[in-house]
């Protein structure tokens, strides 16, 4: 669903479908509605879609006068959306608001002339960024396969563990059961000091070696 800016909603208009009059008097309210107001409450698309932005005023079953803009026509819940004034007092003047009506509790709908004032416009959607969207959906996607390369497969709860621990601080990947650190040095099981080697033809693969020892050295001790 989308938002609508500037826009405050009021109460929608409903009443319970089991009093047993119902059926004769929503037949009298559609007849009395076609009568008045045919294209408001009717089954016409095409007139219901030239009404929007019309000024009118619904009487529902109850003898309640609203009088409105015509904001939306809701085909599936075949409702009547109306625009009224404001009615917050703390509010902005840009806000309105806005009525949702059952059609089938419309009495009656007339078309109003309209104002000589127009009704101010509706702030514009905010404006989207379509590139931005894209580099956060980019990064989502690098996340997750991150996440999911971290991720060993057929190790042990204990390697997962240590692969954890030193993807905090240092970039690993794995290796089948080992653990490739910085490209620098290779990590196999146990996983413990003694277990570790430097990958052949790595740059200052011994330096890198010292550094993943005494990490492996700490994480042995707590």
């Amino acid at each position: 669903g989308g938002r609508v800016t500037g826009v405050k909603c009021q109460r929608v208009t409903a009443t319970p479908r089991d009093d047993n009059d119902f059926n004769n008097s929503q037949r009298r309210t559609k007849k009395t509605a076609t009568r008045t107001m045919g294209e408001v409450v009717g089954q016409t698309p095409p007139a219901e879609q030239w009404l929007v932005g019309s000024h009118v005023e619904v009487v529902t079953k109850f003898g309640e006068k609203i009088n409105g803009e015509v904001y939306a026509l809701d085909a599936i819940s075949d409702a009547i959306i109306l625009r009224l004034a404001n009615s917050g007092k703390g509010t902005l003047q840009t806000m309105v608001d806005l009525r949702v009506i059952q059609k089938s509790f419309v009495a009656s709908a007339t078309l109003l002339p309209n104002p000589s004032e127009p009704s101010t416009r509706l702030p514009p959607p905010s404006y989207v960024n379509l590139a931005d969207l894209k580099r956060k959906q980019v990064k989502a996607e690098n996340d997750a396969q991150r996440a999911l390369d971290s991720v060993g497969v057929g190790v042990s709860e204990n390697a997962q563990k240590v692969f954890n621990r030193l993807s905090k601080t240092l970039p690993c990947t794995w290796a089948d059961e080992s653990i490739r650190v910085m490209d620098q040095v290779l990590v196999q099981p146990p996983y413990g000091p003694s277990s570790c080697k430097v990958i052949p033809n790595a740059i200052n693969g011994t330096e890198a070696l010292n550094r993943v020892k005494k990490i492996l050295e700490y994480l042995q001790q707590n």
